[in-house]
């Protein structure tokens, strides 16, 4: 009888290291589990972090193409505006071009009175 109850008594104890055994590994494995978990979460952190720097380098672009743009728009106005003030100055000389021509007219039929007069005057020199 204590032969069995030794024996019995070793099999708990042997049961016991078996079932410490398995709790330990079962920590273990939880410990991995959550180990992956942890890592899985930073590398997803890492993986929206990314996407957030991605998407700033984007509206970063779109910004600076908008200011490129505006740039564009603004050098057009200049130049439309360079390009009316040319138009206004080309106006501005013909308008003047037209005068003088008018002086000169003026001046040529001037000088046409003046001949007639001269004309007339010779006219009557002859005739007296």
């Amino acid at each position: 009888a204590i032969y069995h109850q030794a024996i019995y008594h070793e099999l708990i104890y042997h049961q016991a290291i078996y079932h410490q055994a398995i709790y330990h590994q079962a920590i273990y494995h939880q410990a991995i589990y959550h180990q992956a978990i942890y890592h899985q979460a930073i590398y997803h952190q890492a993986i929206y972090h990314q996407a957030i720097y991605h998407q700033a380098i984007y509206y970063r672009t779109i910004y600076h193409q908008a200011i490129y743009h505006r740039a564009i728009y603004h050098q057009a106005i200049y130049h439309l505006a360079i390009y009316h003030q040319a138009i206004y100055h080309h106006a501005i000389y013909h308008q003047l071009s037209s005068t003088k021509l008018s002086i000169t007219k003026l001046s040529i039929t001037k000088l046409s009175i003046t001949k007639l007069s001269i004309s007339k005057l010779s006219i009557n020199m002859l005739s007296n």
